[in-house]
């Protein structure tokens, strides 16, 4: 029995059975189907390999909403306001920490 497991363990087969693993950027949009396309081109390509590549070195989406643009820094720690609508006041403030970037946005009621 060990050198049936030793065999397994020498020559691994790939299983192609397995379900893929649904891949959804922060917004929620669903990009399994993108992904798997690009993936068969990339395997069928380099067929030795065993190992599927997962990175965000393919296309961009231009449908998510979560990727935001960094912003100008003149905006940086600069109070900003916004017109009263329906009786509400909002004022924000855009601050950096490291690599990222923080919006904190006060309503107030007039």
């Amino acid at each position: 029995m060990t050198s049936t497991v030793a065999n397994s363990l020498s020559n691994p087969q790939p299983t192609s059975d397995a379900p893929a693993l649904p891949i959804t950027t922060a917004s929620g949009t669903d990009v399994t189907t993108a992904h798997l396309t690009s993936g068969a081109a990339h395997t069928q390509s380099n067929s030795a390999s065993t190992h599927t590549r997962l990175g965000l070195d393919g296309p961009g989406l231009a449908d998510d909403a979560s990727v935001l643009p960094v912003p100008s820094h003149v905006v940086l720690h600069h109070l900003s306001t916004s017109a009263i609508r329906n009786g509400v006041l909002a004022v924000g403030n855009t601050t950096r920490y490291r690599k990222k970037y923080l919006t904190t946005i006060y309503y107030k009621p007039t």
